[in-house]
């Protein structure tokens, strides 16, 4: 009864707290125009600590980070990741079940970050620059599994955690020392994301229920696209095992049409169908990634008493740091401001 209690309630309470925190949102054109009055990091890093970036930057030391670049584009992913976090906070019973299922993407994006370098043999150790700092996972799961020396240690320090999350990269560490196959791993680690969301879900019929379980559809729609495009689905007999389950657009039927018929089979159609680049599987990613944080970004304009509003919120305060990023890094290696601009999200 718990996770039922005052449920309507807490929306409308999370929903006018987000409106709040929404108003501070830095726009696209707000983004440019910072860029066009701090020509250098250290002016960028100014201005910033008078947002609601100013935090992250005053506690941070550039000290700590091998370059200024380093120092600015950690500060602001986890300014990110505390708002996103805040967020969540809130939320009581069904609104933060649902509120937790998207910090799950940057479980997910984390922990594929992990594979990679335990696939890779490499000993660098920890790197705060790619992580995202809203997981449901802390940070600190992160930085010792990123230290790990070796899949043994890489697998008990998960087991340790005793999460679902940490327990579905035990399973893609296992696929992965087996097989010796990042490939499968990940699909294994994106299974079990996809089992855990479906097993939260299943507690609920709102509809707010039905708005995630769309989002979480296409999220998977964007994955079996680009598994399709990226692992060679329908070349020398492989595809049946690339499957990551149905999403809100493509089912298990359009892809095995796909593997017989060749890609335009999956996606026409669809959303997608205008996204697809044909051969360039890298363009195709990022025209679905972009189509799918913009569809995350528009539920802010939707139901004031729902989980749209604290969903769109976090997802335009991601693309607020995605775009802070990139100028960051256009900054830093001198290029052009309309190239930089042409590279928002």
């Amino acid at each position: 009864m718990g996770r039922l209690l005052g449920a309507e309630s807490n929306y409308d309470y999370v929903c006018a707290r987000v409106r709040g925190m929404g108003s501070r949102l830095l726009s696209s054109a707000d983004v440019r125009e910072l860029g066009i009055r701090c020509p250098s990091l250290e002016l960028l890093s100014s201005a910033l600590e008078k947002t609601d970036y100013g935090l992250e930057i005053e506690l941070n030391s550039i000290r700590d980070f091998p370059d200024a670049l380093a120092f600015l584009e950690v500060s602001i992913s986890q300014s990110v990741g505390r708002f996103i976090r805040k967020v969540h906070s809130l939320g009581v019973g069904e609104t933060r079940d649902l509120l937790g299922i998207y910090l799950l993407w940057g479980d997910l994006h984390n922990l594929r970050i992990c594979l990679r370098q335990l696939a890779s043999g490499s000993r660098e150790g920890f790197s705060l620059k790619g992580l995202e700092f809203w997981s449901e996972a802390p940070t600190s799961f992160y930085e010792e599994l990123l230290s790990a020396e070796g899949i043994s240690r890489a697998r008990d320090l998960a087991i340790s955690l005793g999460s679902p999350i940490s327990q579905a990269f035990v399973e893609a560490v296992s696929v992965l020392e087996r097989t010796k196959s990042l490939a499968s791993a990940e699909r294994r680690l994106f299974l079990s994301y996809r089992e855990e969301v479906e097993g939260r879900l299943s507690l609920y019929s709102s509809y707010s229920a039905r708005r995630v379980r769309e989002a979480v559809g296409v999220y998977l729609d964007v994955m079996n696209v680009v598994a399709f495009m990226r692992l060679g689905a329908g070349r020398s007999g492989r595809g049946e095992d690339l499957f990551l389950g149905d999403g809100l657009f493509l089912d298990a039927k359009r892809w095995r049409a796909a593997l017989e018929k060749g890609m335009g089979a999956l996606v026409v159609g669809t959303p997608y169908e205008s996204l697809v680049v044909f051969g360039d599987p890298l363009a195709s990613e990022r025209k679905l990634e972009r189509y799918f944080l913009e569809r995350m970004c528009s539920m802010y304009r939707g139901d004031p008493i729902s989980v749209d509003v604290p969903w769109g919120y976090m997802s335009l305060k991601r693309r607020e740091g995605m775009n802070l990023r990139i100028l960051a890094v256009g900054i830093y290696f001198g290029r052009p401001l309309e190239e930089v601009f042409a590279k928002f999200v």
